[in-house]
């Protein structure tokens, strides 16, 4: 009976013993409750369907209701200022459950003080100086857009000490520039293997708005390392990889002015990307083109003198979207009269009269302008640029 007793022990403490299971081991949060098929709009084939089960089990995420998750709707502000919330408060050794708003407090207040005082968000007092992340800018209850998300995320994580170390080489993220790219470290998101973009550029198409299996999607990376992504994006080139152009070459000319594939591979990507019909948004590049000849013809004819350029943004611009440092030195350039133009009008015709005055007169400049494109242009296939464009996220 004796060696049965021990024998008993020795079990029982074995059991004790028994490692996690490996997902449960490699997740920087506990995961609290178990998840069997909860959402039955999350089949086992769907995309996020592992990132929507992770959030799930730790409490990251609730459902949209008790048996749909809702993966393609999207979050509000005020909602992800909970789930980062709820972030911070598990990645700092917490339970995950956010402090009850006192009465007549909005419902997210305890959330929202959390985060600002972790540093995150910035404390909502009129006329001081914030450090933090601002949305009361905005309303509660507008949905979030992707580049915000990825913004509290980063802060949230750096606040509370995580490390994410790089497991990619990401140097640029071709619709960011220099500026947001410093802030918030969105970056260390994509090397980290948080963020892979959403076209195959990498592009973070930022002013999209979140949707809530796109949430899942971060934050289950972020909280479980084996989710993380590796992978090795492809630099944009805008003339090369949609107009199949090199940035010098000809490709229409204006009034008998003759202008290069990156200079009008912004305009035309823009109108093309916009448009229902590709030949709308050509339409809309030569219109544009026209009407940069017609400011300066006529800012010339005027003796104005052109206003000098911003260089101190094309720093940062050098790359993104695609286009080199001397492509957006001729976009910084390109309009330089129009201010003289709206200053020399208003003086000669008052506030009331001069801008409509100035547009008639660059409308009549447009109306003499005649448009020719080059034959390697002519040759290119418009269809199968307006579908490379609608790619991207050009805007």
């Amino acid at each position: 009976m004796k060696r049965l007793s021990a024998l008993l022990i020795m079990l029982l403490l074995l059991l004790g013993t028994v490692p996690a299971p490996a997902a449960e081991q490699s997740c920087l949060v506990p995961r609290g409750r178990p998840y069997e098929n909860t959402f039955s709009d999350v089949p086992d084939g769907l995309w996020c369907a592992p990132y929507v089960r992770t959030v799930y089990e730790t409490r990251l995420m609730e459902g949209f209701t008790q048996d749909r998750f809702l993966p393609g709707g999207n979050l509000t502000n005020a909602q992800i200022t909970v789930v980062a919330a709820r972030l911070y408060d598990l990645l700092t050794g917490g339970d995950g459950e956010i402090p009850a708003p006192a009465d007549g407090e909005s419902w997210y207040r305890g959330a929202y003080d959390l985060l600002a005082d972790a540093g995150v968000l910035a404390q909502n007092t009129p006329g001081e100086q914030h450090t933090g992340l601002l949305w009361y800018d905005f309303q509660a209850a507008d949905p979030c857009f992707r580049f915000f998300f990825a913004a509290v995320l980063s802060a949230t994580v750096r606040a509370a000490g995580a490390e994410l170390p790089a497991l990619n080489e990401v140097e640029r993220i071709y619709d960011l520039t220099g500026e947001e790219e410093d802030f918030p470290d969105i970056l260390r998101f994509y090397n980290a293997g948080i963020l892979n973009g959403c076209d195959r550029y990498g592009g973070l198409h930022g002013s999209s708005r979140l949707t809530r299996g796109e949430a899942s999607a971060m934050l289950s990376r972020i909280v479980d390392p084996a989710q993380r992504l590796t992978f090795t994006l492809p630099g944009l080139d805008l003339c090369a990889d949609v107009l199949c152009l090199a940035p010098d070459s000809p490709v229409l000319t204006v009034g008998g002015e003759s202008f290069t594939a990156q200079q009008f591979a912004y305009d035309l990507c823009l109108g093309l990307s916009q448009s229902a019909r590709p030949e709308d948004g050509l339409d809309f590049g030569v219109i544009r083109m026209k009407r940069t000849v017609a400011i300066s013809r006529l800012g010339r004819e005027q003796g104005l003198t052109p206003d000098s350029s911003a260089e101190y943004l094309l720093e940062h611009w050098d790359g993104y979207l695609g286009l080199s440092r001397s492509a957006w030195q001729w976009q910084a350039e390109r309009d330089s009269y129009y201010v003289p133009l709206l200053r020399a009008y208003a003086e000669r015709y008052g506030d009331k009269l001069y801008l409509a005055k100035l547009e008639s007169d660059l409308d009549a400049q447009c109306a003499q302008l005649t448009v020719g494109f080059s034959a390697q242009f002519e040759a290119l296939d418009l269809d199968a640029l307006y579908q490379r464009a609608k790619e991207l996220n050009i805007g």
